[in-house]
């Protein structure tokens, strides 16, 4: 940083650039650690997505197939109970199908229970419960092929406490995957309390998922997972449950009945995407890079390369170069024949050529040869005594 210094150059202007030239090194080299490391390890357990929006499927996308796939959660205190059973019993789902086919096949239960939320109390149980579609769906136009029109969710709860609603409520996610844990983390859930007879309209989204977000931190393997998510348009109270009698109506019973809206306006697309991959931060620094350097070089002449590592902006060979160095150097000698005479010139015989090869073009490759080839001092010597 301080050794170099052009000709006729004060110490004040040779420590003013090293001055810069180490600001702007700390600099890079923090930009470096942002970019390359910390930045990508965060955004594995942070993605952020990019939203779009499509009117029709791309065909190079592959969705999962849609099913309803009905998760319901609830609190409990004591885990001792048979909870399992008791849960799997209060619910109901009642896929309603419409007379279009003679297929209609029923929701079923899952066995068994998940924990949503470990311990402390309350615990939180969800029971799943699957409707399979009439046809396996594998265009996308899950609409028309695969869904029933409505389903019917009839949920048992206590209507007696009013302190702590969520222990006599049920929190429902509606999903579109055969994949619960795909429903439980990316399907918006709603809660249904006592007595409650609800309808809900539902817009279905596209979702997309790194299968590997750790590989997807490079930017170079990303991997997804494509699948639909259902969005609760509306929520409210549902005007068939006084007069029909497929509704249930207590202040101990609540339903929901839930059916997929037409319509045809654009799908939202929400995608993981990736801010800080190592693609992107190579591109950032390089430009950083590019950016400092043309400063550095506009107020001092000479580039932030050469200050930081001794490195020439020209370089007549390159690092593959060195495999065949004793080839070049006999090649460039028939080729050039006068090149070591110039390269060993005196100093008061140099002239442009010598002021190029100090400031812009590297030719070390000739001046550290190592079988004395080109010995400066030697050759600077004969050359004065062949001229006297």
């Amino acid at each position: 940083l301080w050794l170099l210094a052009d000709s006729g150059e004060t110490d004040r202007m040779r420590y003013a650039r090293g001055v810069l030239a180490a600001i702007m090194f700390l600099v890079l080299t923090g930009t470096v650690a942002m970019k390359f490391i910390l930045l990508p390890a965060r955004e594995t357990g942070l993605a952020t997505v990019k939203e779009t929006r499509t009117l029709d499927l791309p065909r190079d996308f592959a969705v999962d197939d849609t099913v309803w796939n009905v998760v319901l959660v609830t609190a409990y205190d004591d885990p001792s109970t048979d909870w399992d059973s008791i849960f799997h019993s209060a619910v109901r789902v009642i896929p309603l199908w419409d007379n279009s086919s003679t297929l209609a096949p029923p929701c079923v239960h899952r066995p068994g229970s998940l924990r949503v939320v470990d311990p402390p109390t309350p615990l939180y149980q969800a029971i799943t419960i699957h409707c399979p579609s009439r046809t396996p769906n594998t265009t996308g136009n899950f609409i028309a092929h695969c869904l029933a029109s409505s389903s019917l969710i009839e949920v048992y709860v206590s209507p007696s406490s009013i302190i702590d609603m969520r222990r006599s409520s049920i929190t429902v996610r509606v999903g579109l995957d055969n994949n619960t844990d795909k429903v439980i983390h990316r399907t918006v859930p709603f809660t249904i309390l006592p007595g409650m007879n609800l309808v809900s309209i539902l817009t279905f989204e596209l979702r997309q998922l790194f299968r590997k977000p750790a590989l997807s931190s490079l930017g170079l393997f990303d991997s997804v997972d494509t699948f639909y998510v259902a969005r609760m348009f509306s929520l409210g109270p549902d005007p068939r449950a006084k007069i029909s009698t497929a509704i249930p109506r207590s202040p101990e019973i609540s339903t929901l009945r839930t059916f997929a809206m037409i319509d045809s306006s654009e799908r939202v697309f929400t995608q993981d995407n990736r801010d800080n991959s190592l693609i992107n931060g190579f591109s950032e620094i390089g430009g950083l890079w590019t950016f400092l350097s043309g400063i550095f070089g506009m107020v001092f002449g000479i580039s932030l390369m050469r200050v930081l590592f001794g490195v020439k902006p020209i370089s007549v060979f390159g690092l593959a170069h060195l495999l065949e160095r004793e080839r070049i150097i006999d090649a460039c000698a028939e080729d050039y024949p006068r090149i070591q005479e110039e390269i060993a010139l005196p100093k008061h015989e140099r002239g442009l050529a010598a002021l190029l090869r100090d400031h812009l073009i590297d030719l070390d490759l000739f001046i550290d040869e190592p079988n004395g080839k080109v010995d400066l001092e030697r050759e600077e010597e004969g050359i004065v005594k062949g001229r006297v």
